[in-house]
């Protein structure tokens, strides 16, 4: 199910409530490029049903009126592409040979239909479909999603079967790729090998579903991610026959992750590392996160304040002026705002805090919450009134 067979692939349009044509890879008279309503039609109950369905005598079905005819197609399957449980579309599959889809081969195009709904439906939300007749393999392009088919049968044992595409995301050529398993493993990452085998083994021995994230190293040097899903078929008597799968480069999204981890890794050490109270609060004042420094500050426990409102902790007359602050910081009057406040300490003396309070916005520009640094200057705030009595005292006898 790789090069030989025809694809076509229909989008559902909730308003004129009919699945439309968006992509084809036939010639023939079966790209039937009218709208088609989800009735009696082996497309149409795949979308339906949710499930996949497969004709394997498709001329006796289409006079038994379940699908619309195409001269020529001997079998069929269709599977729905589902985007978070719901239907968007469906992707079918017809053979003018005489051959025999089999529940593998409808796993296997549900495996590429759940990738290109996926991509399609991005695109849709985004405006930017690619209106063309090969969008079924425009989207497969942009997803870099490829198919493949590796024999497991001793006669053909160690023999591949890759898309183009596929022969793309490893570095080959139609013309390097000898179509055998070997070239695989040739690109597969040294320290990713062993792994790799044992998801393999694990699924031929127990029928289980092939997914798997791995690095494959090209010829060039250039690492890459990869994510595979497969499935093997069997025949009647449970024997492996082949193992179906598809494959995308997620090499972006994988190093936008790492980046998004050390970040985030960057991030969690400097708050819970810093000497000086720091702590994340939402819009509406109330604390999402604090680390140690800020609760020894207090004397309260990490669960005592995370929940609460910040202001719980201030005096009365310092709370009222904090949040002035923040709907100056809201409103765009302040990128950034420090004052001197008095914070109430479990014990219940009050101390003197100075915190930097910050703004931290989304890419859409909403707020998304402030991020406060809290430095304790009780002790140099008590030393500064001995010294401001003094210089009082001094004022009033020479005056």
């Amino acid at each position: 199910m790789l090069d030989a067979d025809d694809a076509l692939l229909r989008w559902w349009e909730p308003e004129a409530r009919v699945l439309r044509l968006l992509g084809t890879t036939a010639n023939g008279d079966w790209e039937r490029r009218e709208d088609l309503a989800p009735g009696r039609s082996i497309l149409g109950e795949a979308f339906l049903k949710r499930k996949a369905i497969i004709s394997n005598d498709y001329q006796r079905d289409s006079k038994a009126g379940i699908v619309p005819p195409m001269t020529g197609v001997m079998a069929h399957v269709a599977v729905p592409l589902l985007v978070a449980d719901r239907a968007v579309g469906v992707l079918g599959v017809s053979s003018r040979e005489k051959r025999r889809f089999t529940e593998a081969d409808a796993q296997v195009l549900g495996f590429l239909g759940a990738q290109v709904g996926s991509v399609i439906q991005g695109a849709r939300l985004r405006s930017e479909l690619v209106d063309s007749v090969s969008l079924l393999q425009q989207s497969q392009e942009v997803g870099a999603i490829g198919t493949f088919v590796a024999w497991l049968t001793p006669e053909k044992a160690g023999r591949d079967e890759w898309s183009e595409l596929t022969m793309t995301i490893f570095g080959y050529t139609s013309e390097s790729f000898d179509g055998s398993n070997e070239a695989f493993w040739a690109r597969v990452h040294p320290d990713d090998i062993e792994r790799v085998r044992q998801a393999q083994a694990e699924a031929h021995e127990n029928g289980s579903i092939y997914d798997i994230v791995h690095r494959i190293v090209r010829p060039d040097g250039e690492m890459r991610w990869i994510h595979e899903r497969a499935a093997v078929e069997r025949d009647a008597s449970g024997k492996p026959i082949r193992f179906l799968g598809v494959c995308q480069d997620i090499t972006e999204q994988e190093l936008a992750s790492q980046a998004l981890r050390e970040s985030v890794e960057q991030f969690t050490g400097a708050f819970e590392g810093s000497g000086v109270g720091m702590a994340l609060i939402d819009p509406r004042g109330t604390y999402l996160r604090v680390n140690e420094a800020l609760c020894a500050m207090l004397g309260y426990a990490h669960e005592d304040m995370v929940g609460r409102h910040a202001g719980a902790f201030l005096t009365d007359d310092d709370f009222l002026a904090t949040v002035t602050s923040y709907r100056r910081l809201l409103s765009g009057e302040e990128d950034s705002h420090v004052a001197d406040l008095q914070y109430k300490h479990r014990d219940g003396r009050l101390i003197w805090g100075r915190p930097n309070l910050s703004l931290i916005r989304g890419d859409d520009a909403p707020v998304r919450f402030f991020v406060s640094q809290t430095g304790d200057i009780t002790h140099t705030k008590q030393q500064c009134s001995p010294r401001k009595a003094t210089q009082a005292r001094q004022a009033a006898r020479h005056g």
